[in-house]
Protein backbone atom coordinates (compact mmCIF):
# COMPACT_ATOMS: atom_id res chain seq x y z
CA UNK A 1 0.00 0.00 0.00
CA UNK A 2 1.50 3.22 -0.76
CA UNK A 3 1.57 6.06 1.24
CA UNK A 4 -1.55 8.86 1.10
CA UNK A 5 -0.20 11.91 -0.17
CA UNK A 6 -2.34 15.13 1.47
CA UNK A 7 -3.59 17.07 -0.63
CA UNK A 8 -4.64 19.54 1.89
CA UNK A 9 -2.02 21.62 4.21
CA UNK A 10 -1.82 20.23 6.98
CA UNK A 11 -3.20 23.41 9.52
CA UNK A 12 -2.62 21.63 13.03
CA UNK A 13 -1.08 18.42 14.25
CA UNK A 14 -3.67 15.71 14.92
CA UNK A 15 -4.27 15.12 18.71
CA UNK A 16 -1.85 12.45 20.45
CA UNK A 17 -5.21 10.07 21.72
CA UNK A 18 -7.24 10.98 18.42
CA UNK A 19 -7.62 8.19 15.85
CA UNK A 20 -6.70 9.52 12.28
CA UNK A 21 -9.09 9.96 9.34
CA UNK A 22 -8.98 10.23 5.80
CA UNK A 23 -10.09 14.06 5.99
CA UNK A 24 -6.47 14.13 7.57
CA UNK A 25 -4.59 13.56 4.78
CA UNK A 26 -6.43 15.53 2.72
CA UNK A 27 -9.97 16.11 0.63
CA UNK A 28 -10.12 15.96 -3.03
CA UNK A 29 -11.65 19.65 -3.19
CA UNK A 30 -11.45 19.88 -7.37
CA UNK A 31 -13.95 16.79 -7.68
CA UNK A 32 -15.73 17.97 -4.54
CA UNK A 33 -16.36 21.11 -6.29
CA UNK A 34 -16.74 20.18 -9.72
CA UNK A 35 -19.72 18.09 -8.60
CA UNK A 36 -21.16 20.60 -6.64
CA UNK A 37 -21.38 22.93 -9.75
CA UNK A 38 -22.64 20.35 -11.60
CA UNK A 39 -25.25 19.72 -8.96
CA UNK A 40 -26.06 22.87 -8.17
CA UNK A 41 -27.39 23.52 -12.35
CA UNK A 42 -29.27 19.97 -12.59
CA UNK A 43 -33.12 20.29 -11.74
CA UNK A 44 -35.08 17.80 -10.25
CA UNK A 45 -31.65 15.32 -8.81
CA UNK A 46 -31.68 17.12 -4.72
CA UNK A 47 -34.15 17.74 -2.94
CA UNK A 48 -33.22 21.38 -3.19
CA UNK A 49 -35.09 21.68 -6.22
CA UNK A 50 -38.35 20.63 -3.93
CA UNK A 51 -38.02 23.38 -1.42
CA UNK A 52 -35.51 26.98 -1.73
CA UNK A 53 -32.75 27.15 1.28
CA UNK A 54 -30.49 30.41 1.17
CA UNK A 55 -27.48 27.94 2.31
CA UNK A 56 -27.78 25.01 -0.03
CA UNK A 57 -25.09 22.46 0.43
CA UNK A 58 -24.26 20.76 -2.68
CA UNK A 59 -25.35 16.95 -1.50
CA UNK A 60 -22.53 15.37 -3.72
CA UNK A 61 -19.52 17.25 -1.62
CA UNK A 62 -21.66 16.89 2.04
CA UNK A 63 -21.41 13.10 1.29
CA UNK A 64 -17.63 13.36 0.19
CA UNK A 65 -16.80 15.71 3.47
CA UNK A 66 -19.09 12.90 5.52
CA UNK A 67 -17.07 10.44 4.21
CA UNK A 68 -13.73 11.67 4.33
CA UNK A 69 -14.48 12.70 8.07
CA UNK A 70 -15.50 9.16 9.48
CA UNK A 71 -13.29 6.72 7.03
CA UNK A 72 -10.20 5.96 9.28
CA UNK A 73 -8.51 4.11 6.20
CA UNK A 74 -6.05 7.02 4.05
CA UNK A 75 -5.66 3.71 1.04
CA UNK A 76 -5.84 4.15 -2.54
CA UNK A 77 -9.40 2.39 -1.90
CA UNK A 78 -10.36 4.87 0.26
CA UNK A 79 -9.84 7.35 -2.30
CA UNK A 80 -11.25 5.70 -4.97
CA UNK A 81 -14.54 5.33 -2.99
CA UNK A 82 -14.40 9.17 -2.25
CA UNK A 83 -14.41 10.17 -6.21
CA UNK A 84 -17.31 7.87 -6.82
CA UNK A 85 -18.72 9.43 -3.78
CA UNK A 86 -17.82 13.09 -5.69
CA UNK A 87 -20.65 12.24 -7.86
CA UNK A 88 -24.50 12.24 -8.38
CA UNK A 89 -24.86 9.25 -9.59
CA UNK A 90 -25.13 6.57 -7.23
CA UNK A 91 -26.40 3.21 -7.39
CA UNK A 92 -27.61 0.75 -4.19
CA UNK A 93 -25.17 -1.50 -4.85
CA UNK A 94 -22.18 1.04 -4.38
CA UNK A 95 -23.62 2.58 -1.09
CA UNK A 96 -24.24 -0.96 0.48
CA UNK A 97 -20.84 -1.84 -0.01
CA UNK A 98 -19.08 1.67 1.40
CA UNK A 99 -21.71 1.04 4.10
CA UNK A 100 -20.16 -2.48 4.59
CA UNK A 101 -16.73 -0.81 4.40
CA UNK A 102 -17.17 2.10 6.88
CA UNK A 103 -18.76 -0.26 9.41
CA UNK A 104 -15.91 -2.78 9.05
CA UNK A 105 -13.46 0.57 10.38
CA UNK A 106 -16.12 0.44 13.75
CA UNK A 107 -17.42 -1.33 16.48
CA UNK A 108 -20.47 -0.11 16.05
CA UNK A 109 -22.00 2.11 13.40
CA UNK A 110 -20.75 5.73 13.46
CA UNK A 111 -22.93 8.38 14.59
CA UNK A 112 -22.89 12.35 13.03
CA UNK A 113 -24.35 15.15 14.43
CA UNK A 114 -24.70 18.26 12.67
CA UNK A 115 -26.01 21.34 14.96
CA UNK A 116 -27.41 23.64 12.56
CA UNK A 117 -29.47 21.11 10.37
CA UNK A 118 -30.68 24.02 7.76
CA UNK A 119 -32.79 22.28 4.30
CA UNK A 120 -30.70 18.64 5.64
CA UNK A 121 -28.23 18.03 3.35
CA UNK A 122 -25.89 16.64 6.07
CA UNK A 123 -28.34 14.53 7.47
CA UNK A 124 -29.37 13.37 4.32
CA UNK A 125 -26.18 12.26 2.84
CA UNK A 126 -24.69 10.84 6.57
CA UNK A 127 -28.09 9.17 6.30
CA UNK A 128 -27.78 7.73 3.13
CA UNK A 129 -24.30 6.57 4.01
CA UNK A 130 -25.74 4.44 6.73
CA UNK A 131 -24.54 6.07 9.71
CA UNK A 132 -26.81 7.22 12.96
CA UNK A 133 -27.29 10.36 12.06
CA UNK A 134 -28.67 13.73 14.70
CA UNK A 135 -29.95 16.66 13.47
CA UNK A 136 -30.81 19.95 15.36
CA UNK A 137 -31.85 23.40 14.30
CA UNK A 138 -33.59 26.57 15.83
CA UNK A 139 -35.85 26.85 12.21
CA UNK A 140 -38.76 25.13 12.61
CA UNK A 141 -39.38 24.99 9.21
CA UNK A 142 -35.90 22.97 8.87
CA UNK A 143 -37.38 20.93 11.22
CA UNK A 144 -40.51 20.57 9.28
CA UNK A 145 -38.26 19.54 5.84
CA UNK A 146 -35.56 17.01 7.72
CA UNK A 147 -38.72 15.06 9.70
CA UNK A 148 -40.50 15.04 6.07
CA UNK A 149 -37.13 13.96 3.66
CA UNK A 150 -36.15 11.37 6.87
CA UNK A 151 -38.65 10.27 9.35
CA UNK A 152 -41.73 10.91 7.64
CA UNK A 153 -40.88 9.02 4.16
CA UNK A 154 -39.13 6.54 5.77
CA UNK A 155 -42.43 5.40 8.06
CA UNK A 156 -43.87 5.22 4.24
CA UNK A 157 -43.60 0.94 3.16
CA UNK A 158 -42.11 0.58 0.22
CA UNK A 159 -41.23 4.34 -0.83
CA UNK A 160 -37.67 4.85 -2.19
CA UNK A 161 -37.24 8.54 -0.87
CA UNK A 162 -33.90 9.28 -3.30
CA UNK A 163 -36.53 8.34 -6.04
CA UNK A 164 -39.44 10.31 -4.76
CA UNK A 165 -37.36 13.88 -3.87
CA UNK A 166 -35.76 13.58 -7.84
CA UNK A 167 -39.22 13.31 -9.41
CA UNK A 168 -41.06 15.85 -6.87
CA UNK A 169 -37.72 17.90 -7.98
CA UNK A 170 -38.26 17.00 -12.05
CA UNK A 171 -42.26 18.20 -11.75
Amino acid sequence: MKEHISKSPQIADIPTNASSRFIDSGMLHFEASLAGFNERYRRGETSHTVHVWWARRPHSAMRALLFASICKDSSDLAEDILKQLSTTSLNQNLLKNIRKYLRSQYRSNPKVLDMFGGGGTIAFESNLLGFDTFSVDINELSVFIQKCNLVYAKSVVGLDVEKALRDAGQR
